[in-house]
């Protein structure tokens, strides 16, 4: 076995181990989607199907890009690839927490497709002429500016025509249930009923303006996941807005854009504000908007979160409760992988800084056009750390390829 072989292998064994980890093991209920089911055909299925379906065809990339394309023609690659996912999919259906459905067959098997394909014409990415080269540069450039434009986008609140009915303390089965109690609840002069809104006092008058949500409760114990305080959802289901608590965190989640193409969504909480009041005490707490901002008060306590360009990632999949400190670092992650095909394709070192300061520059009136909040610095310096791991990148693999024109070693 040559050393590539033996490389390829190793790779395509780890690879295996962590999806068995990502796929097979029990999975919480806490983050059940209750519009799937088990054994569905949908391509596109459930409240965030679309990031499913995402993150499916990026799951199985590494496969066709570890198979030997001298061998494994993309059409091959794509039959196994459906035959290791249709073997998923099957342990799945056993697992608590699972779901089987085709699409996730379909999805994964594309995914191992586009990994041999990128394989099968590595020098027009990896290697390209200057003409070519200058067209990656620029689309690259691109990229940051135009997530950041769609993050903006689809965190803009979507609110439903159809009749609203509030709830207090609801047990929706998908979520944790809160075990206070809601005294009064208001959302500016319309009272949030536990029930139908009467036709006469739709809330979404008021949501599509500023208004201000107040909910007055005795505190319960502090849930392990997110569990709603007050809620208000659509006749369709949909959620609308969402006041609740996770642990001794308040949180906040409103009906977006996002969720109408079926993406994940991440929330705004203040952490551990709950703490200061004890179980059975008379909470005071609310959400205030004002233009592009929401407020969230607990008691006299209040501050204004908001989502950054590089909280782009949580469209994909939000993890409910993340600590500050592990949310900046996937911001920061995020812009530093955007930013890397920046200064990989970007040429000379005049070329770098042009297009990474037109990059960034581009982030930040896209941030600024939208609802999003500046970028911070720990988000700026992983746009350059990005720029320059993808230069670097390119200069080692420059001296990789005039070595392997040298002494081609064995295939």
């Amino acid at each position: 076995m040559s050393r590539t072989t033996w490389r390829r292998s190793t790779a395509l064994g780890l690879w295996l181990a962590a999806l068995a980890v990502l796929t097979l093991l029990p999975q919480s209920m806490a983050r059940a989607d209750p519009h799937l089911r088990q054994l569905s055909f949908c391509l596109v299925c459930g409240n965030r199907g679309t990031s499913d379906a995402i993150l499916n065809v990026l799951l199985f990339v590494p496969l066709g890009l570890l198979l030997d394309v001298r061998r494994w023609e993309p059409r091959r690659v794509f039959v196994a690839g459906l035959l290791l996912s249709l073997s998923i999919e099957s342990i799945q259906h056993f697992v608590p927490g699972r779901y089987s459905n085709l699409g996730d067959v379909l999805w994964n098997g594309s995914g191992a497709w586009l990994g041999a394909i990128l394989l099968s014409h590595v020098g027009l990415w990896l290697s390209p002429t200057p003409r070519w080269g200058g067209r990656l540069a620029n689309v690259a450039m691109l990229v940051p500016t135009l997530a950041t434009l769609a993050f903006g986008w689809l965190m803009e609140p979507n609110w439903p025509r159809e009749p609203y009915w509030g709830q207090w303390t609801p047990d929706l089965g998908f979520m944790d249930h809160y075990d206070g109690t809601v005294v009064r609840a208001r959302l500016d002069t319309v009272a949030i009923p536990p029930g139908r809104f009467p036709s006469r006092e739709h809330p979404r008058d008021v949501l599509t303006g500023d208004w201000t949500l107040r909910v007055v409760a005795v505190k319960g114990d502090a849930p392990s996941s997110l569990a709603p305080i007050v809620s208000i959802y659509s006749g369709a289901e949909e959620e609308v807005l969402v006041l609740g608590a996770h642990g001794q965190d308040l949180v906040y989640r409103e009906g977006s854009r996002a969720r109408l193409f079926r993406l994940d969504q991440p929330d705004l909480r203040l952490p551990g504000v709950m703490a200061g009041a004890a179980v059975g005490d008379t909470i005071d707490l609310g959400v205030r908007r004002s233009g592009p901002e929401r407020c969230l008060r607990f008691g006299v306590r209040e501050a204004c979160p908001a989502f950054a360009p590089g909280r782009a990632w949580s469209l994909l999949m939000y993890v409910t409760g993340l600590e500050a400190g592990a949310g900046r670092f996937l911001d920061g992650l995020w812009l530093l992988l955007l930013f890397i095909p920046v200064g990989f394709w970007s040429g000379a070192r005049g070329g770098l800084v042009a297009r990474g300061l037109a990059s960034t520059l581009g982030v930040a009136f896209a941030a600024s056009a939208t609802r999003l909040a500046a970028p911070s610095w720990t988000e700026v310096t992983a746009a350059v750390g990005g720029l320059l791991a993808g230069y670097c990148l390119r200069l080692a693999v420059r001296a990789m390829l005039r070595g392997g024109a040298r002494d081609p070693g064995p295939a």
